[in-house]
């Protein structure tokens, strides 16, 4: 039985470099998030194991080839939870709580709810939620490409601005277009120590965050979540290299 009502569902963009990663992201997701939403890959060509592939335009930059993806959902979907697969869980989250964060994005309008507190946002706390925070678009970093509840249409109208620039191009060009938008965004947060330099774990969404950068394992913030299920799959970290 579905947590979550019949207009959202769940799209993970993935890409045939990483079908690694891949494994390990299904066997995690399958392990802790039995949340009921169907699930969709986004990808350059169709992922093993499943009938939900969306098949995107290898050539495309990264925002052409998302909004593409959502493009095929969006008759069917009003809402998309999002993510990546190296961001994958490693303990159980919370899912009656990401079942509320669901029910209050419907009742109250928001149009983002992401699952990761990052430095430097101005915050006030949700009324009657907790681990919910309101993000001021006076913040100098609202955006980011990481888990969480989106409305289809608002997270188009940000990737069509952006169309011709990479992923990390995209995360810096759109703070401002965000704030022209005046979307309502906030960011999940209960316990969770610093990890990194800018972000801080969830015990509502405990994930990586992330387990590849710049096509290497993150070993300087993940090491311990890492080694044992790169040892499960008979993965060899030298092979990509670690950092």
């Amino acid at each position: 039985m579905s947590l979550f009502p019949a207009n959202i569902c769940h799209l993970t963009f993935t890409h045939s470099d990483c079908f690694d990663v891949l494994a390990i992201y299904q066997s995690q997701m399958r392990r802790y998030f039995n949340s009921g939403l169907e699930q969709f890959y986004a990808s350059n060509v169709p992922v093993k194991n499943t009938s939900n592939t969306i098949i995107y335009t290898d050539s495309d930059q990264y925002p052409k080839r998302l909004y593409d993806a959502l493009e095929q959902l969006k008759n069917k979907y009003e809402y998309v939870f999002f993510d990546h697969e190296d961001m994958f869980l490693y303990a159980e989250p919370k899912l009656s709580t990401l079942s509320n964060y669901f029910d209050l994005m419907l009742s109250e309008g928001f149009d983002h709810i992401r699952m990761i507190k990052n430095e430097g946002a101005l915050v006030t706390q949700h009324e009657t939620e907790p681990s919910l925070f309101k993000i001021s678009m006076r913040s100098n970093w609202v955006f980011s490409i990481q888990p969480g509840f989106w409305k289809i249409k608002t997270f188009q109208k940000i990737l069509e601005k952006n169309f011709s620039r990479n992923i990390w191009e995209l995360e810096v060009k759109a703070q401002n277009q965000i704030k022209k938008l005046k979307i309502s965004a906030l960011y999940s947060y209960s316990k969770g120590a610093k990890r990194g330099l800018h972000h801080y774990d969830n015990d509502v969404y405990p994930y990586v965050a992330t387990a590849i950068g710049k096509g290497q394992w993150n070993f300087s913030e993940y090491r311990e979540e890492l080694v044992p299920l790169l040892q499960d799959f008979g993965i060899d970290p030298s092979i990509r290299g670690v950092f």
